[in-house]
């Protein structure tokens, strides 16, 4: 995944079951939060799909 430069000031501190920080913090402005969260959901789709092997991000 390629991050944009302004979600890394919104990500929380909570790390998923990899030791990543995946998840937005709650006062994150809508906009951003849309953005992120459309290409987590692309993200998994390409790699059930097969296209995108399971990275740490």
């Amino acid at each position: 995944m390629v991050f944009n430069p302004r979600w890394l000031l919104w990500l929380s501190d909570e790390e998923d079951e990899y030791g990543n920080r995946t998840k937005l913090k709650p006062d994150t402005p809508e906009d951003i939060r849309k953005e992120y969260e459309s290409l987590i959901k692309e993200e998994q789709k390409n790699i059930k799909k097969g296209r995108l092997k399971k990275t740490i991000f």
